[in-house]
């Protein structure tokens, strides 16, 4: 088994962080959980025929550390032993369980062994630095900059706003969003409003491969409204997400419309690749 020196960077870096906070009396919530999920494929076309089988066994640890009243520090580390049949070690039937995003500027791989998927045999153990990052709080604002959950919308099936790591419809493990690194400013607007400015980076601060949006969260007669405008990847998404009771029951209205390649140099056939989701 080889680590890779970027896990052994951020291992040191968590446990300086870690040591720092409990050796200066700082205020450390340490919490984390272990679970197991075992799933059962019949995908005739790509498996033969046969019932394929997954353990996907993950324990995930998370820290928090105040070192002021303004400033604070997240950091969440997972480990994952996955065992299953090798085909479904293969990219287009290992389709369950997210690993990574592709919103992160860089990385270690996700294997910590073996070191690729095509080596795997029935077993492989995984990894994910989930969560790094440092959080200043202001009363007119906090920003937020490192890995983090950047997730939107209000629909319980598909967020047609939710770019970065929306979740696959067959997706069983949805307790932690994938985090991404970013940086954000969160700046209240009134009682029940926000302002929500950020960029997501992506492998290597490539423009082509990052993103950046706006977001703007209000409340008026017993609605909550949100507008969404976003550039990722080269293409323009504008969003709407509203949420309402409605009698005894609640309401919500979820809609996007992306412009393929509209910061790029967009053309005819990139307008008939428009679409709606909704």
């Amino acid at each position: 088994m080889r680590l890779s020196r970027p896990l052994i960077t951020v291992t040191l870096g968590l446990s300086a962080l870690l040591s720092a906070g409990a050796a200066a009396a700082l205020p450390l919530e340490i919490s984390g959980y272990a679970k197991t999920h075992t799933v059962s494929y019949d995908r005739a076309g790509e498996s033969g025929g046969d019932v394929l089988w997954s353990s996907n066994n993950r324990v995930r640890l998370n820290a928090r550390v105040n070192l002021t009243t303004w400033l604070g520090a997240d950091a969440a580390y997972d480990v994952a032993a996955r065992i299953q049949d090798k085909r479904l070690f293969a990219p287009d039937l290992s389709v369950s369980f997210s690993e990574q995003s592709a919103y992160r500027v860089g990385d270690f791989g996700p294997y910590i062994y073996p070191d690729d998927a095509a080596d795997a045999d029935n077993a492989a153990l995984l990894h994910n630095l989930d969560r790094l990052s440092i959080t200043i709080s202001a009363p007119g604002f906090d920003l937020i900059a490192g890995r983090q959950a950047v997730a939107w919308g209000s629909a319980h099936a598909i967020n047609p706003t939710d770019i970065f790591t929306p979740y696959l419809y067959n997706e069983i493990d949805t307790e932690d969003r994938i985090g991404v690194d970013a940086v954000r400013l969160r700046v209240p607007a009134g009682m029940l409003g926000e302002v929500d400015v950020g960029y997501v980076g992506g492998k290597d601060f490539e423009t082509s491969l990052s993103a950046a949006y706006v977001r703007c969260r209000f409340n008026a007669a017993r609605t909550d409204m949100a507008l969404l405008l976003a550039g990722f990847r080269e293409n323009v998404l504008a969003g709407i997400d509203v949420t309402r009771p409605l009698g005894g029951a609640g309401l919500w209205v979820e809609a996007a419309y992306v412009f393929v390649d509209g910061l790029d140099d967009r053309c005819r056939a990139d307008e008939r690749h428009d679409y709606f989701r909704g």
